[in-house]
């Protein structure tokens, strides 16, 4: 199920990109299609591809990494074969291609440091000491984010689908995905707006994958009301309600959610 604030959320990303409406529906209805893709790939992702029943000697604090690395494999599979139906059909995916764990963060690192001009060579950029900072945060060496999932242009780094981050319904550090995807996305806002539209590194769709019930979770957390305030409301998190089929809402959305059933239970 895509929400009604996901599906804003696309429509104003397609009319950014076109001025047409032919162009920005069929813009929006690839990506819902992209979308619904993957919702229908996590769905048949069975649990036992990515649980270990004893589990006695693994070290408590790294096994939800495994179980992540696991689902991350089996979701990549299913993935890759609706992909290869859709492509028989319709050829949605002609221009794309999916990914695991690929280290985008290091061309983007270069691309941002370096960047390009019209001639294809390298140029060093002028950038604020603020969006260095970042840069260095987001896709430096020590802290660069590696999307566990990546839709995109192999060869680009501009305009590209969506990333994906992970998440195991016991895994305490859930939160921090959401911090990280919401920086990545600042810093390549930031960047587009200091290069004044000369460079346009970005992806259109940041998701937080969680293969729980992410709603009773942020219900449960003491920290989330502290932390929502730097985290960008337009992130889409794609979770498993009730042991069923997983759900799209952005962040904000979920919040409202959040809230609501604090203030009943209050």
């Amino acid at each position: 199920m895509i929400s009604e604030g996901v599906r804003n959320h696309i429509m104003k990303i397609a009319g950014k990109r076109h001025k047409g409406l032919l162009a920005q529906k069929e813009m929006a209805e690839r990506y819902f299609q992209y979308l619904e893709d993957l919702i229908d790939a996590s769905s048949k992702v069975d649990k036992r591809y990515y649980t270990i029943n004893d589990y006695s000697n693994f070290d408590p604090e790294e096994i939800e990494r495994y179980y992540e690395r696991m689902y991350a494999y089996e979701l990549y599979h299913q993935l890759r074969l609706i992909i290869g139906e859709r492509d028989k059909e319709i050829e949605r995916y002609k221009n794309v291609i999916l990914n695991g764990e690929m280290q985008k963060s290091f061309y983007l690192y270069k691309y941002l440091t370096l960047g390009k001009n019209n001639s294809n060579k390298t140029q060093a950029l002028e950038v604020s000491p603020e969006l260095s900072r970042l840069i260095d945060k987001c896709f430096g060496p020590k802290d660069r984010l590696i999307p566990d999932l990546i839709l995109h242009e192999k060869d680009s780094v501009d305009e590209q689908v969506y990333l994906v981050e992970i998440k195991m319904g016991n895994n305490p550090n859930y939160l921090e995905d959401f911090e990280k995807l919401t920086n990545f996305k600042i810093c390549l806002e930031k960047f587009v707006k200091e290069s004044k539209g000369k460079h346009n590194p970005s992806f259109h769709l940041y998701i937080f994958l969680y293969e729980d019930d992410l709603e009773k979770k942020m219900e449960c957390s003491s920290k989330i009301q502290s932390i929502k305030k730097d985290i960008d409301g337009s992130i889409i998190c794609c979770y498993r309600k009730n042991n069923e089929r997983y759900c799209c809402r952005t962040f904000d959305e979920l919040m409202e959610i959040v809230n609501k059933r604090k203030s009943k239970k209050s």
